[in-house]
């Protein structure tokens, strides 16, 4: 449980910074993008959380390795995690935008 600060910072950075990102592209400011920004990385945490091994102590037992002065440690983690979790979320976000282009369009 010791990482699940980190993640937590690290996931709603990486939610700020997805969000910010759909606003500059047009193709990404869709209602189910903006709703799987909020969702993906939240649940990729949650999945880390519940299975650390997956992950979590492996970058924990790399950080710890590194001779980090002290205090940069965390900080260092929660940027490895953000990085982490923003790549998969903007995948997901851009294949749910391709989705939604196949899309026939509503008629009112």
């Amino acid at each position: 449980m010791i990482y699940s600060v980190p993640l937590g910072v690290a996931c709603l950075l990486t939610i700020w910074f997805c969000y910010w990102l759909t606003s500059v592209f047009r193709s990404l400011s869709n209602p189910s993008c903006r709703v799987a920004i909020f969702v993906f990385p939240v649940l990729s945490a949650a999945v880390l959380i519940l299975f650390p091994d997956l992950g979590l102590e492996a970058i924990g037992n790399f950080f710890q390795s590194l001779s980090l002065p002290g205090g940069r440690q965390i900080p260092a983690l929660t940027t490895a995690l953000t990085i982490l979790l923003v790549a998969p979320t903007l995948l997901i976000t851009t294949l749910v935008a391709q989705l939604n282009i196949g899309k026939p369009a509503k008629s009112r």
